[in-house]
């Protein structure tokens, strides 16, 4: 990380720690005071304290790309980085957020937030049947003789003699693959 990213983040993240000082006293103020880390989380104090701190982190990382302070690819670290930790949270969460949510009608608010209940499709297992299982088997090996065919400068003949057809190649989007060598 270059020095100047170095000193960027290391100021978001005192303004962080700042914000944090913010929240203890909001949740100083409203009775929260002896609250523990494990102890149950009003989401009051989160949306209205923890979401402004994390879209002004984002913003300002944002706005340091923009004027070149930062670095695009460290910042999209850091974004990686938030992600795989909000998604492990947010996995963990899940099935209990779902269980709980049993107990209330299909539609209802919780601080503000709306949530509605919504059942898994069950879809046909069409995989049971032999003409699908047949059909699918054939369908992969004529995928499989298109590659070849395509990539062929010479023409390609299937089984019935018919010439196979070469087909375009249709792009798909690129991204960028991200690695965290250090814990």
């Amino acid at each position: 990380m270059s020095n100047s990213s170095r000193e960027y983040f290391d100021q978001m993240e005192n303004q962080i720690e700042n914000n944090m000082h913010d929240i203890d006293r909001d949740a100083e103020a409203n009775g929260w005071a002896n609250a523990q880390p494990n102890a149950n989380f009003d989401l009051v104090v989160a949306k209205d304290s923890l979401v402004p701190t994390v879209e002004g982190f984002i913003k300002t990382l944002n706005e340091g790309v923009d004027n070149g302070e930062l670095k695009a690819l460290e910042v999209f670290a850091v974004y990686k980085k938030l992600e795989k930790i909000f998604d492990e949270a947010k996995r963990k969460a899940e099935e209990t957020a779902m269980d709980e949510a049993r107990s209330y009608d299909k539609t209802f608010v919780i601080a503000g937030v709306e949530f509605t209940s919504k059942e898994g499709s069950k879809l046909l297992n069409y995989s049971e049947d032999f003409l699908i299982q047949e059909l699918s088997e054939k369908l992969k090996q004529r995928q499989e003789l298109i590659k070849v065919a395509t990539a062929s400068k010479e023409a390609i003949y299937d089984a019935d003699g018919i010439e196979v057809t070469k087909v375009s190649l249709k792009p798909t989007k690129s991204s960028l693959s991200v690695k965290f060598k250090n814990k």
